[in-house]
């Protein structure tokens, strides 16, 4: 299992060890901004087990998709590979997320700043 803290969340990284794939638990902190990021290999998939997460994706073709979730409520959101994405947490949300069908090893994720070009909104 991996751990990581910073400013912006608690991390904890494949911990159920699967075969494929990575199963994390974040808690983000309120107010902060987890974005542009996009993985070529992996999609994401994303439940919200607690509070309220804001989840920003841009696709292939340039369409924004924007999910507002509140726990108990949320679905699962899945972020397909090479879609830029984002998010952020209103209460401090503590999400589940699904990285496949690979594991993460940080060789397939490119990362973009929040500018002009893409703004998060």
């Amino acid at each position: 299992m991996r751990y990581h803290e910073d400013s912006r969340r608690r991390f904890w990284g494949d911990i159920f060890e699967t075969p494929d794939g990575d199963i994390n638990v974040v808690q983000l902190h309120p107010g902060v901004v987890i974005a542009w990021h996009r993985h070529q290999f992996q999609n994401d998939r994303i439940f919200v087990v607690y509070g309220t997460v804001r989840i920003q994706a841009i696709s292939e073709d340039g369409h924004r998709h924007r999910w507002d979730l509140d726990a108990p409520k949320a679905y699962p959101v899945l972020i397909k590979r090479n879609w830029w994405h984002g998010y952020s947490s209103r209460e401090g949300a503590t999400l589940i997320q699904y990285n496949g069908p690979t594991k993460w090893d940080g060789t397939d994720e490119e990362r973009h700043p929040i500018d002009d070009e893409m703004p998060w909104t």
